[in-house]
């Protein structure tokens, strides 16, 4: 039996051989009410802000000069279009540089005596495949393939003390079967128990499915009774960890000792290419994949022997030149889309200065000393390039002073003779 343990819980419902079942909370305990802040006295119109009564100091308002029509905008459009795929490809890249670097756990396990864990990882290439184990007592196998299973079955007796479960409580053991493996269980009260009690058996696979009943999440199983006693079977089609769960859903539960049969399948390893007593590294060449195994071995009790489960982690590494080939592709990918980016950056800011006509304008900042733009179609007037001054006679006056033959009145310099002539002095 591998790993044992138990938790606070609630009820569930379910029923039959295999199915889905989701696990009730606990009662919750309300916490005590909130101190609430008081109230915030909103303004009747939220898009006024009060009356102040301090004084502002008063500005003239501003004279804006003529708005121009430019058939374009300003610049900056762009940079939330650009800002966007440059964020989500540099998430990308530290997703890469993650797995890259960072190998992911494919089998982490407990191995009781007679229990054997596999994997095949589909697909590896090349590179290695990490084995650590806590105890000597486990060897890791390298196998070309899954192989055959031995027709003889070992049986394993094991008796648990009986205890208490608490209501909503629960506990669970796991075994490590392989396709054949049989498991029996009976449980059972204690004799002063009450009779109405019942509490609940499931039988789930993988750790996975353990995890998703734990945290109150739907989850298959593959057996499952109900009662004041509990006693079934069931007969592995696949190797997996598999995780006997025993649960208080209504009212605490006294058990009695009770006993697990298990008849062992195992599988045949005289063919292994590779194995260690201790935690490696083994490289993987060509000639094992693919289709290559590691097979984690316990081997079976001896009479009246007590063994502690031990601890099993399986590791997939790619080779280094896998590692180097897969990390430049995602690197170019991450290249390309940089530069794709920048291109849409380009265009789109080209097509924001671009009127509708095709014609590109300048934007220039509109300013009191600069004349209005005139709109397309009309031509802009030339500037004059000389001025003549024309003579004009002056107009009959009587009230006007006569002058001496000969006298020229002083006139102001730059004065062409325009408007009303000056005073001339009495002669």
């Amino acid at each position: 039996m591998g790993r044992s343990g138990g938790s606070g819980g609630g009820g569930r419902s379910g029923g039959g051989g295999g199915g889905t079942a989701r696990r009730h909370s606990p009662p919750r305990h309300h916490s005590p009410p909130r101190h609430h802040s008081p109230p915030r006295h909103h303004s009747p119109f939220r898009h006024h802000s009060p009356p102040h009564h301090h004084h502002h100091h008063y500005s003239p308002p501003r004279y804006h000069s003529p708005s121009r029509h430019y058939y374009g905008s300003s610049g900056g459009g762009c940079s939330a279009v650009c800002i966007i795929p440059i964020f989500i490809l540099l998430l990308i890249i530290m997703v890469i540089v993650v797995l890259c670097s960072n190998p992911k756990v494919e089998l982490e396990t407990y191995l009781s005596p007679c229990e054997q864990a596999i994997s095949c990882p589909e697909s590896l290439r090349g590179g290695s495949i990490s084995f650590k184990t806590e105890s000597s007592s486990v060897t890791g196998y390298i196998i070309k393939e899954e192989p055959s299973i031995n027709k003889t079955q070992f049986e394993v007796d094991k008796t648990m003390s009986g205890e208490t479960i608490k209501s909503g409580g629960y506990l669970f053991h796991s075994f490590n079967l392989i396709r054949g493996s049989k498991l029996d269980w009976d449980i059972t009260q204690k004799s002063y128990s009450d009779s109405s009690s019942t509490f609940l058996v499931y039988l789930v696979k993988g750790y996975d499915e353990y995890s998703k009943f734990d945290n109150y999440e739907t989850f298959n199983y593959v057996k499952h009774t109900s009662g004041s006693s509990s006693k079934g079977s069931y007969t592995s089609s696949a190797a997996d960890e598999y995780f006997l769960i025993i649960e208080a859903a209504y009212s605490s539960i006294n058990l009695a000792d009770y006993t697990f049969k298990v008849y062992y399948s195992r599988y045949d390893l005289s063919d292994y290419k590779k194995k260690s007593s201790s935690s490696t590294d083994f490289d993987i060449d060509d000639s094992l994949v693919p289709g290559v195994c590691i097979i984690a071995d316990m081997p079976c009790p001896s009479a009246n022997s007590k063994t502690d489960s031990v601890k099993v982690n399986i590791d997939y590494k790619l080779a280094y030149g896998g590692l180097f080939y897969a990390c430049l592709v995602f690197a170019i990918i991450f290249g390309v889309g940089v530069v794709v980016s920048i291109l849409v950056c380009v265009v789109l800011a080209k097509k924001k200065s671009t009127g509708s006509t095709g014609n590109t304008y300048q934007t220039v900042p509109a300013t009191p000393a600069q004349p209005t733009a005139y709109p397309a179609g009309y031509q802009t007037p030339q500037p004059v390039q000389s001025y003549q001054t024309a003579t004009v006679p002056a107009a009959y006056n009587p009230s006007a002073p006569v002058y001496a033959t000969g006298a020229t009145p002083a006139y102001a310099p730059g004065y062409q003779g325009y408007g009303t002539a000056p005073t001339a002095p009495a002669y």
